[in-house]
């Protein structure tokens, strides 16, 4: 009866770690070999996940990388919260897809955070044509947040976060907006222009 039990685990353990190879992702601690603080990965596009969070392609290991957006927070689109914020999220999406969308090519600059504890990497999104930030951009807009506790992934650009942030904020635009469904995360990660400058 032992010998069925440590062979049904054996078996049960051998599919779920084959599934997560399947799938392609890096664990946290192979991103943080495979990529480092201001490496620049020139790439494309593979899916957008939502406002802050996308899929790029890295030939070099036949996958997709999932990137978190460095300092920015943008509404949830999936998940245990209000409908005012999902659909929040979802504008936070479309705004994203004004700048990118799948195949679009990219410049990826690694964070010094370089990976966020759940098997994402964490960078800047650079348009190649001008190296603006798309990152920026989101907050420019109106449809992310400065998430304060990182803002030192900004590095010598923190002011450009900041600025656009405040911006947003002054002329009431994207979730700044009056009459804009509240978003649980603006207030816990932002105090709009409140932010003090990390190092």
């Amino acid at each position: 009866m032992k010998f069925q039990y440590l062979f049904l685990g054996l078996l049960v353990s051998a599919v779920f770690s084959g599934s997560a190879k399947a799938s392609g992702d890096l664990n946290s601690r192979q991103l943080k070999r495979e990529f480092s603080s201001g490496q620049t990965i020139t790439t494309t596009v593979s899916s957008i996940t939502d406002g802050d969070t996308i899929r790029f392609n890295y030939p070099k290991l036949k996958t997709t990388i999932p990137l978190r957006f460095a300092v920015v927070n943008t509404p949830e689109m999936r998940g245990n919260y209000s409908r005012g914020e999902i659909e929040l999220g979802k504008r936070a999406r479309d705004e994203l897809l004004k700048f990118i969308q799948k195949d679009s090519r990219i410049i990826v600059r690694v964070s010094p955070q370089v990976e966020d504890g759940g098997n994402r990497l964490v960078g800047e999104i650079l348009l190649p044509k001008d190296s603006e930030s798309v990152n920026v951009k989101m907050l420019k807009g109106g449809w992310g947040v400065v998430d304060c506790r990182f803002l030192y992934n900004a590095g010598n650009a923190q002011g450009n976060y900041l600025v656009a942030e405040s911006q947003a904020a002054k002329i009431m635009s994207g979730i700044w907006a009056r009459n804009t469904p509240s978003w649980s995360g603006a207030k816990a990660a932002s105090n709009a222009g409140k932010c003090k400058y990390s190092s």
